[in-house]
């Protein structure tokens, strides 16, 4: 048995329930509720060139694909302008999702407004691989400490008996299974700073310390 063998394969079993639960439990609108406000920075600055949300093209956006039934996600400046109340962790986080979706909506035969079906299916199938990254960056804190045996179980049993499973399968993977993955990183690379004191470690907890609390 080659070293870390039981624990790859749980990796790869959990790894496949994660993809196959987003093609078997599909989430018809992704890009709503608190999604819509973890979103909208990016529509805004990248396709409506509106950061500011001073014209009102997310209030049709709302009507065709009925995001919100009330824009809890906005609030009123003091100088009478929109602000958008969620931090904008999640977007800088979605970054790629977003331009990957926008691409095929522009090649494709569908609408490039930020909210198509490019759009959505992009950010949920990047949400699944987000989870991926966080079991393999806990896969591999696990053996930095533990055998594989040991490693494998605590994996599964990360998996069935915490909130993890219902988050990254059938429920809202924002931001709970974004904050799983980066904390791992920030244990990771905390690790790593105690064993060789190198200022690249810093830089990457700080880093992650960073979009955790941006999220």
């Amino acid at each position: 048995m080659k070293p870390g063998k039981y624990s790859f394969f749980v990796l790869i079993f959990i790894s496949l329930i994660f993809i196959g639960s987003k093609f078997k439990f599909p989430q018809t609108n992704f890009i709503s509720y608190d999604n819509f406000g973890y979103y909208l920075f990016l529509p805004a600055s990248f396709i409506y060139h509106d950061p500011g949300l001073e014209r009102e093209w997310y209030k049709e956006i709302n009507e065709k694909y009925k995001s919100t039934p009330t824009y809890f996600q906005l609030m009123k400046s003091p100088k009478g302008g929109v602000i958008i109340r969620f931090f904008r962790g999640m977007s800088m986080l979605w970054l790629p999702a977003f331009f990957v979706g926008h691409f095929v909506a522009l090649i494709g035969n569908f609408t490039p407004d930020g909210f198509s079906a490019p759009y959505q299916w992009a950010l949920i199938l990047y949400g699944a691989m987000f989870a991926i990254l966080g079991l393999i960056m806990s896969r591999k804190i696990l053996l930095h400490f533990f055998n594989d045996k040991v490693t494998a179980i605590t994996l599964l049993l990360m998996f069935v008996g915490t909130n993890l499973f219902f988050f990254s399968t059938l429920g809202n993977d924002v931001p709970h299974v974004y904050l799983y993955t980066l904390y791992t990183f920030l244990v990771w690379f905390t690790v790593k700073w105690h064993e060789k004191y190198e200022w690249r470690y810093i830089f990457a907890i700080a880093i992650s310390m960073g979009l955790i609390m941006s999220v």
